[in-house]
Parts: C-alpha cells; structure tokens; sequence
C-alpha cells in the first residue's frame, strides 16, 4: 500500500486503540463492579443509542467526506450547518426515545442510561461531521487526536466515578462530557484545515445535504440494526443477565474491528479523489487494501478462536465463562468484517449506495429473522449464530458486486479464508498440550508463514522496504484549494 495510507493508517489505529484501550480498561472495571443484569442494561442503552444515533447522523460522514474532496469550498460551510441539522434531529428523537421507555415501562434506572447514552452519540455525531470535512482535507490522522481526547475525558470522569462509589448514571454521564469535549476539538480542527467556519445557517445546504444523505441514512441505520439488534432482542427475550455475559464477549470482538475502520477511514480519501471512475491507483489501492486487512483480520480471528476463553477470563473475572465461550465462536466475524471494508468503501466512492443499501438491508432482515428463531431457544449461542450467516451473506453480494467490475476475482478471498482455517485446527490441537496463550501465539506464527506462502502479505508494499525490494508505492497529491496546515 501506499506510505501515505501506512502513515495515515498508523495514526489512526494509534489513536483510536489509545482511545480503546482507555474505554476497555474503564468498560473492564465496569464488568467487575456490576453486577450481570446492571451490565446488560447498559450494553442495551449504548446499543438502542446507536441505533437511534444513526438516525441523527443520516450515515453523512462518507458523504461530508466525498463531497468537500471534490468541492473544498464546503469545508468552511459545513460545520454550523450540519450542527444544526444533527442538533434539532437529536432534540426532536430524544423526545421520541423519552415517549417509547415511558410506554414501554422502563424503570428509572434504564430510561436514564438510555436518554444519557442518547445524548452522548448525538454529541458525538455533531464531532464525525467536523472531522469527515478534516478528513477531507488530507489531515485523516488529526481526528485521532480528538479520539483520544474524548475517550480520556470519559476515562478520567469514569473512573473517578467508579473510585467515589456512584452508580452507572453518573458513569454514563462521564460519556456526554467526553462527546463534548471530542466535538470541541473535532470544530477545531476543521476551522485549521479550512480557516474561519461560516457564522451563517445555510438552510440550502442542509435540505441538499439531507437530501443526498437518503442512501446514506440508510446503509447507516442498516448497519446500526444489524450490529446491535442482537442485543436489543437479547434484552428483551432472555433478559438482562445472559445480555450482559454476550455483551461481554462482544465488546472483545468489536474492539478488534478497531483496526480494519480506521483503515477503511485513511484510504477513504484516497479512494474518493478519483471521482466515479477511478484509475490505476486506485485499482492498486484498493487490491492492497483488501490483501493487507484480510491478513490482519485472520491474524485476531486465529488468536481469538484458540484463546478468547482465557483471555476472557484473565480480564474480566472467572465468572465470564459464558463470555469467553461466546468470544471463540464470535471470532469468525473478526477476518469477515476486515475483508468486508474496502468493499463498500469501494461502492461509496462509486456512487453505488443503493446497492450497498440493498446488501446491508437483505443481512438485517436474514439477521432478525435469525435472531427471532434461534435466540428463544438457543440464548446469545443464537445471536452469535445468526450474526456468522448474515455477515458472511453481506461478505458474498459484496464481493459479487466487485468482481462484477474485475476488480478482484473470487479466487483470492477464497484463499484468504483457506489461509485462517489450517492455522485455527492446529491451535485447538496445541490447547491439548500447552497453555491457550502459548496455543494462539504459535498458530498466529504459522498463518503468518502461510500469508507470505501465498503473497497476501507483500513485503515490498511496506513503506520502509518498499525501496529495498523495489515495489511500487502509490501516493496522491492534496485537493487543489486545500489549506493542509503548517
């Protein structure tokens, strides 16, 4: 790949891991605190936020991105006017959500965590916008630093809940400060990257802008429901309890996903200058992209299939069993969704959000069905089940609708996955003799041999022996208009 997108991407799964680690540590203290019915409750409020969240942010961010890349005048007029929008949509929704947990008969307790947590990704969604238009301008690596910010704003203010005895309220509390202060410094960068930001409310833009966010909205509440209705309907058919231990495991496998979406985010740009037709770099681009994150995403599948139990266990406490268990068999989800991300990366840049909408919308629906039927008698063994065949339908339309374009042949996703398979067999067979740790470590060692065996892994795309084995690299020039900063 090319050394701008290693040093975007470094930058960014820097910074959002720093940012993770602070909120797994936080989420880890948390899990030994509560107990299991407290835990499912607030695995339920974050997972309708997010759901009621994409509505607010009508999936722009792509969108902001797309269209300051091509039209950087929009970078100074985009961040009041879209604070507007997502402002009055996350007013008139908390109303909504206020209504449905007071029909719904929530206690107290749950309606709170549920209206913070609301706030707080509205909060947050007003911040991706000003950092889609920072994105925009070649300067992907600057929303890293507001990440981190906010997650140490909420790691701070959480813990210190945590060591004065407060209850989970007042720690999701510590969320809506840490949106604050990611929003702050997300409105601050943009004003760097494109000088003064408009003062003036632009009701043109926003009706535009949401008008061309339709697709969007829709992939994006899609992808919400997709990735939390499982909890959402845990909670509500088998309870909070058994919610709390799959939310838990969850919570492992989606930190993982933390290094494929902020390599989907830094070539994004990249792949979005090129207009609706692209080039030969982006073809190359895009090829590298898919072999390098397929490798990482097998490297954490294989390591948590052979030993997410243990870690589970080590970090969480003795009484997550149930957790770790899940965890081994969520792990399938890490190498599908890694290798998933170019691809609808790829219809976005192409104007083809329609039928990413349609792909997205085909999982959810198989997704639910899944869930309805297997859940009530299987528990959260059945949302894991019905998350594996869903993913995997999303992974196949997408990949059929690359290689409609001859993009990329299926030939080498099959042998991507093929890769993963021998090195996970071996790993159960080495937990009959050695520690699981020890078991992972040495299966991840031979699927890395077998990534060079079959040249997913590429040592010349790699920016520091790119010269020495005398590989192409592929850069970009900034948009014309940009200011980039000192």
């Amino acid at each position: 790949m090319a050394p701008v997108i290693f040093r975007r991407s470094a930058f960014l799964v820097a910074g959002r891991a720093l940012g993770d680690i602070l909120q797994l540590v936080l989420y880890i203290a948390i899990v030994r605190r509560f107990s299991d019915s407290e835990i499912g409750d607030y695995a339920f409020a974050f997972a309708l936020a997010l759901v009621l969240g994409s509505v607010v942010g009508l999936g722009a961010r792509s969108l902001i991105t797309r269209e300051v890349a091509n039209r950087p005048a929009l970078g100074a007029a985009y961040p009041l006017n879209l604070a507007v929008m997502h402002g009055a949509l996350t007013i008139m929704i908390g109303l909504g959500l206020l209504a449905y947990a007071t029909l719904a008969d929530f206690s107290p307790f749950l309606t709170m965590l549920c209206l913070l947590a609301f706030l707080a990704a509205g909060l947050n969604t007003i911040g991706f916008s000003a950092i889609a238009v920072v994105d925009a301008a070649g300067r992907v690596e600057r929303g890293a630093q507001a990440e981190v910010i906010g997650k140490l704003a909420i790691f701070v203010l959480g813990f210190g809940a945590l060591l004065a005895g407060l209850s989970l309220p007042f720690i999701m509390g510590a969320q809506v400060i840490g949106a604050l202060c990611y929003l702050g410094f997300a409105v601050h960068l943009a004003s760097q990257s494109f000088g003064p930001l408009a003062r003036r409310v632009d009701v043109a833009l926003i009706l535009n802008t949401m008008r061309l966010s339709v697709p969007f909205l829709m992939a994006a509440l899609l992808y919400a429901l997709y990735a939390r209705i499982d909890i959402v309907m845990l909670h509500h058919l088998v309870g909070a309890a058994e919610t709390g231990q799959y939310a838990v495991g969850f919570r492992v496998i989606e930190t993982s996903f933390v290094i494929c979406s902020m390599v989907g985010i830094a070539i994004f740009p990249e792949l979005a200058a090129g207009g609706r037709d692209g080039g030969p770099e982006r073809r190359r681009l895009f090829g590298a992209a898919c072999r390098w994150l397929a490798a990482l995403g097998g490297l954490v599948s294989v390591g948590l299939m052979v030993a997410g139990d243990q870690l589970i266990t080590l970090v969480f406490g003795a009484d997550m069993t149930q957790a770790g268990d899940l965890l081994r068999v969520m792990a399938l989800l890490a190498v599908i969704a890694y290798v998933k991300e170019p691809f609808w990366r790829l219809l976005i840049v192409q104007g083809r959000e329609k039928l990413q909408m349609y792909i997205q919308g085909s999982a959810v629906i198989l997704n639910i069905v899944l869930n309805l039927l297997l859940i009530p008698r299987y528990g959260a063994y059945g949302a894991v089940a019905a998350s594996l065949i869903s993913e995997s339908l999303m992974l196949v339309g997408f990949a059929i609708a690359v290689s409609r374009q001859g993009l990329l042949s299926a030939a080498p996703i099959v042998g991507w996955f093929a890769a993963v398979l021998p090195a996970a067999l071996l790993g159960f067979w080495l937990r009959g003799f050695m520690p699981p740790l020890a078991a992972a470590v040495l299966s991840v060692i031979v699927l890395c041999l077998f990534l060079f065996v079959l040249r997913i892994v590429r040592l010349s795309e790699l920016p520091w022996l790119g010269a020495r084995f005398g590989g192409a690299r592929i850069s970009s020039p900034p948009a014309k208009g940009v200011n980039n900063g000192p």
